[in-house]
């Protein structure tokens, strides 16, 4: 038994660099390009986020990815329950949207979100400080635009005045939000998904490389764990065949997440080996996404 920050802990306990959660694999929109392949309705459950906060202690930057995030408000309200109710500490929480469906239910979403946020910022300063967290947005939303995402919504949502007019007002909405971040172009599109046969897109770069290190007390975890809806624990950002299956790491309904990271990650031997790996992760991952380091950071 240890006491870490002021919490008792039985057991040891994982600090995740960044953690993305994919909330849902629904989608609204049907563009060309979507990398995921085709969407399903599948919706990340309880069960499996309460399994995978098990032994979270701390999360750097927190992501919701789809599928369309915002479809799917429930799950993202149920991750913020299950957080408090563990005394999860998270500094940031990132989501790319396509925009369309940042409704005001989505907006009070997210202020609950960063009301959170600012509290374990309070009380976790130092800890901010030793691992270099800059204190960017608590809440930050990053709107894909793209010529993909543009000829759909003209193509096929415009043909029902209505809904068009639904969506514009949602996309008015999220660009004069508070949580509004950024507006994302279609930088790094791969032959992965539907991408697969464009013509424009690159070939798939070469699978990142997440390390963790261990000492007395917790399991650093970087740069980046990826956990699907049915709980599968994968680091590369594909189509949804590739996650479930080429870049499958294991299952946290099947086996305890620590165990996963032992066997599937890279061990390092020392805090500093961790860091300068994790930041050469992150340099690769984003200059080949086309990503600037203070939105992921």
């Amino acid at each position: 038994m240890s006491r870490y920050f002021g919490v008792i802990m039985m057991e040891k306990k994982l600090y995740i660099d960044n953690l993305n959660i994919f909330n849902t694999l629904e989608c609204n929109f049907r563009c060309n390009h979507c990398m995921l392949g085709e969407t399903t309705h599948e919706r990340i459950s309880t069960e499996v986020l309460e399994k995978l906060f098990e032994n979270i202690l701390m999360i750097g930057v927190l992501r919701f990815i789809g599928g369309e995030s915002l479809m799917s408000l429930e799950t993202m309200r149920e991750t913020l329950r299950i957080m408090k109710e563990r005394r999860i500490v998270v500094f940031k929480l990132r989501i790319t949207t396509n925009g369309s469906l940042y409704t005001e239910e989505a907006e009070k979403v997210f202020d609950e979100f960063s009301e959170y946020i600012e509290l374990c910022r309070s009380k976790y300063k130092d800890f901010m400080d030793d691992f270099g967290i800059r204190p960017t947005q608590n809440v930050g939303l990053i709107w894909s635009v793209d010529d993909y995402h543009q000829e759909y919504f003209y193509d096929e949502v415009c043909k029902v005045p209505s809904l068009a007019r639904f969506y514009t007002e949602n996309m008015q909405r999220l660009e004069s939000s508070n949580h509004f971040l950024d507006v994302r172009g279609g930088s790094g599109l791969f032959k992965s998904g539907k991408a697969e046969n464009l013509e424009e897109a690159l070939d798939e770069v070469d699978n990142y490389h997440s390390y963790y290190y261990e000492d007395d007390d917790m399991m650093f975890v970087a740069p980046c764990l990826n956990v699907l809806t049915d709980g599968t624990i994968t680091e590369h950002n594909g189509s949804i065949d590739n996650l479930k299956t080429r870049f499958n790491y294991g299952n946290i309904m099947e086996e305890d997440l620590r165990e996963i990271i032992r066997r599937k990650l890279e061990k390092t031997n020392s805090f500093k080996e961790f860091n300068d790996k994790q930041y050469e992760e992150v340099g690769r991952f984003n200059s080949s996404n086309g990503f600037d380091d203070s939105l992921t950071r």
